[in-house]
């Protein structure tokens, strides 16, 4: 592959420079060297390389704070018709471009039909949100879904709320636990708290399990390790994603 490379053999330059950001095979992880690989891959026209130096500017991986760079790499893939979210982003939040939410939400959606995970998530989004298209949670709900079916950890939070509160699908609450679940076990403080409202009301969980209020904080105490199925000396592993959960209303139970 190196020897390829340095014959200026385009996708193997761009595989060399794969080698290097992701510290592949014998090469040890190295941006700098892999952005030289990548610059070369783009000047012969690979734009999977143009995508990777968008990514590199856009997400700021070297704490270069030049991302208006990404801009113009994303632009050079899109003339190729190859896509990311990063076209998008860049609208969307005006990086490197005058923002323009219609153009933001057209480039989500041509990434998202060439199947990328992230343009999924964010053309729901803009449907959720009303953002460069007319609000409609329908067509949220279902790239959602799409999203979230391929591991979307945000998708997958929303897919949760929107079953909980029937936004733009027939309300299912135990369902919607379900996703909410897959997406608090990876660390989405929205889903942990979707959670721990969830377990505060009984709403998609077992009516046993609704906390009880009364004026005194030793009931409270009862109910909130009733809730996160700790015992009375420690806590259990599966009650970890609760607490999180519940941490969000600490300030409402005061204990």
């Amino acid at each position: 592959m190196m020897k390829a490379a340095e014959q200026d053999y385009g996708y193997a330059q761009f595989k060399m420079g794969d080698y290097y950001f992701f510290g592949c095979g014998p090469c040890l992880e190295d941006n700098k060297t892999a952005v030289e690989w990548y610059e070369k891959a783009a000047a012969n026209e690979i734009p999977m390389a143009m995508l990777r130096m968008g990514e590199y500017y856009l997400y700021d991986y070297d704490s270069l704070n030049e991302s208006e760079k990404a801009f113009a790499y994303f632009k050079k893939a899109a003339e190729y018709e190859w896509y990311s979210e990063g076209l998008g982003i860049c609208y969307e939040m005006g990086i490197g471009v005058e923002d323009n939410e219609t153009e933001a939400f057209k480039y989500y959606t041509l990434a998202a039909d060439n199947g990328n995970t992230t343009s999924m998530y964010r053309t729901g989004l803009c449907y959720y949100n009303g953002v460069g298209v007319k609000q409609n949670y329908a067509e949220a709900y279902r790239w959602f879904t799409d999203a979230a079916g391929n591991g979307n950890i945000a998708a997958t939070y929303y897919l949760g709320k929107m079953m909980m509160y029937g936004e733009g699908c027939t309300p299912d609450p135990e369902t919607a636990v379900q996703w909410l679940l897959k997406a608090a076990e990876k660390n989405s403080d929205k889903a942990q708290f979707e959670l721990g409202n969830a377990y505060l009301t009984g709403k998609g969980v077992e009516e046993t399990m609704k906390l009880q209020w009364s004026g005194s904080k030793r009931p409270q105490r009862m109910a909130m390790r009733k809730l996160l199925k700790l015992p009375e000396g420690g806590e259990s592993k599966r009650g970890t994603w609760k607490k999180k959960g519940i941490i969000c209303f600490r300030s409402i139970l005061k204990v």
